[in-house]
């Protein structure tokens, strides 16, 4: 992901031609920002560094400013941004205009860097390797694409960024810590995520406000974030699912009352718990498997430092048990939505219904 280019910069090995794609955006935006201040460190560099829009832009144009030699630098860097609103101009017209990129993309000219943004959703999950760290050989699933990115899936390097898991998000934000030269609590990473809404740009700033708050500290624990957002570390959602998942009824309306109490955030609250079931329902299946808990944790989207407790969750409940835990979500989820039947009351006999025996 972000670290592919990093290390494409660390040791100054450009692909002729890399596609950034995919639909976590930031991400996209993270990576061009991180070309820009490679290439663009001072006066002498931008002679070598040229950014086109392709809304207002051509083939012919692209490969005019790729054939020119660097001036300055050992390689130029093209990088072409909105690259689909290129393309989708180029489909209604005859097809020689295509020529000259078509020649350019199966000869590339080996001191420039082309770097193509593009946010055509078409050509999503069109990758076969993970994380579109190599290219990819063209198979059926490539087959329908148009040009030119058939020809740049066949030939050339590509960075797919695929939506975000809840996994990928506690990972994430580890990893933006550790970069900062401090540590974070899977814990605490899992608090801070469940506190916001999952979207990456959104958290980036949040943990942007947490790395100041926290700038005197090494490590980052979960009394941390809770102070941070307002929860107490007794009373907050993680502590929350974790006593539903020990089938503590008692524990589990104490939290609930006083979540509800200082904040509205039902609808927060049923989203976690309801995707903790459905979590637990596609774990059941590999209750007894012999796979260790990266692989576990790789297959369902969580962090492999929780596999233990949605494991000994699944201890306490049985299958049908999930399941109807997952019927009555949607059932009380109605009626949040659509009655002014009072939301605690409502919840608290749905955590009753989930955790009382048959």
């Amino acid at each position: 992901m972000i670290n592919i280019i990093d290390e494409l910069i660390k040791n100054e090995k450009y692909p002729p031609v890399l596609l950034v794609f995919g639909e976590e955006e930031f991400l996209i935006e993270e990576t061009l920002n991180r070309i820009k201040t490679k290439f663009q460190i001072n006066d002498e560099n931008s002679f070598d560094f040229e950014v086109l829009d392709g809304e207002k832009t051509s083939y012919k144009e692209i490969v005019e400013k790729c054939l020119t030699f660097p001036f300055v630098s050992k390689t130029r860097t093209v990088v072409v941004n909105n690259f689909e609103s290129l393309t989708e101009i180029s489909k209604s017209k005859k097809e020689k205009i295509n020529i000259p990129f078509k020649n350019y993309l199966e000869n590339p000219q080996n001191s420039t860097f082309l770097v193509l943004i593009s946010k055509d959703s078409s050509i999503n999950n069109k990758s076969s390797a993970k994380n579109s760290q190599k290219a990819p050989k063209k198979g059926k699933s490539q087959s329908t694409l148009k040009f030119p990115y058939d020809l740049i899936f066949e030939r050339h390097k590509t960075i797919e960024f695929k939506k975000f898991k809840d996994n990928d998000y506690i990972s994430w934000i580890q990893k933006k810590v550790e970069a900062n030269n401090k540590k974070i609590s899977p814990v605490a990473a899992q608090i801070f995520f469940t506190s916001l809404n999952p979207n990456l740009r959104d958290i980036d700033n949040e943990l942007d406000k947490l790395l100041l708050f926290e700038k005197n500290k090494n490590i980052i624990d979960e009394e941390d974030i809770t102070q941070l957002i307002g929860q107490s570390r007794k009373f907050n959602v993680f502590e929350l699912q974790k006593a539903i998942g020990n089938r503590d009824i008692n524990l589990s309306l104490e939290i609930l009352t006083n979540l509800l109490k200082n904040e509205r955030q039902e609808m927060l609250i049923m989203t976690i718990i309801a995707k903790y079931f459905i979590t637990l329902w596609k774990l059941y299946d590999l209750k007894h498997s012999n796979l260790t808990s990266a692989e576990i944790g790789a297959m369902v989207g969580v962090n492999p430092y929780f596999i233990k407790e949605y494991q000994n969750a699944l201890n306490k409940y049985q299958i049908e048990e999930i399941e109807r835990a997952i019927v009555l979500f949607n059932e009380i989820d109605e009626k949040l939505k659509s009655t002014s039947i009072d939301s605690l009351y409502l919840m608290q006999s749905l955590l009753i219904r989930i955790m009382e025996k048959n």
